[in-house]
């Protein structure tokens, strides 16, 4: 174990080596030997909320770059298992065309239940306006 370090803005620069372990999907122990610590220590931090939260704006923040970099390529994706649909096996060209059919139908579903999300979280939020 070694004593905390502060950084410039007060932060501590364990609980950042914790945050970003943490985040980037490290277990309890794992977390703690990154930030030379125990995993109790990890523990008692992870049962602040405040901290909870910031590990858990860290993980949104890594998952929202990693579904960026996702997106980015999404259109390559689809142009190739559209050109396995004409792949010379007949057994590769019914799996290009189920991974499209499942794929396209669960984006599609998604895509909805975050409309219909968004509408039922601005009709709460209007309702809270009103009180």
């Amino acid at each position: 174990m070694t004593t905390t370090r502060r950084t410039d803005d007060g932060a501590d620069a364990q609980d950042d080596l914790i945050v970003a372990a943490l985040a980037s999907g490290a277990t309890y122990p794992e977390a703690a030997e990154v930030a030379r610590t125990s995993a109790r220590t990890v523990r008692r931090r992870m049962a602040d909320e405040d901290f909870a939260r910031r590990v858990s704006t860290a993980r949104a923040e890594r998952v929202a770059a990693v579904t960026g970099r996702l997106t980015e390529v999404a259109f390559e994706a689809v142009d190739t298992l559209r050109e396995g649909l004409s792949a010379p096996r007949s057994v590769d060209q019914i799996r290009a065309a189920h991974e499209i059919l499942v794929l396209g139908l669960r984006y599609r579903s998604d895509h909805e239940l975050e409309g219909r999300l968004a509408a039922v979280e601005q009709q709460l939020k209007a309702k809270e306006a009103e009180s």
